[in-house]
């Protein structure tokens, strides 16, 4: 197998490209890897993933209504699964019917704002 000489490979990423660069090298008088050449280079360019001025800095993600949207689903199946462990915990202990615990037309009954779940 052919001995191939060392390469150094830089990446540069930014906001709307990326470029690259593969340079050769060898060892100097102290033993420390130099470039010695360039040896091939590219970018390729991409729209940015935000919308707005992107150089003033006032520019905002594609994604933020469906990531605000995903959240407040997030927060609406915690509360109501929050509720459901209180429900269950209260008929455990005898606090509360156990029906009321459970099927979702026995707590309506005792629970109208519940009407969702």
């Amino acid at each position: 197998m052919e001995r191939k000489e060392p390469v150094i490979l830089g990446i540069d990423l930014g906001a709307k490209s990326i470029g690259w660069t593969v340079t050769a090298c060898a060892p100097d008088a102290a033993g420390k890897m130099e470039p010695t050449r360039l040896m091939d280079a590219g970018a390729r360019c991409f729209d940015a993933g935000v919308d707005g001025n992107l150089e003033a800095g006032k520019d905002e993600a594609r994604a933020v209504a469906r990531r605000m949207a995903r959240g407040t689903r997030r927060q609406l199946y915690r509360h109501a699964q929050r509720l459901r462990r209180t429900l269950r915990a209260l008929a455990n202990t005898g606090l509360l019917p156990g029906a009321v615990a459970s099927p979702p037309d026995a707590r309506h009954a005792y629970f109208p704002h519940l009407m969702n779940d």
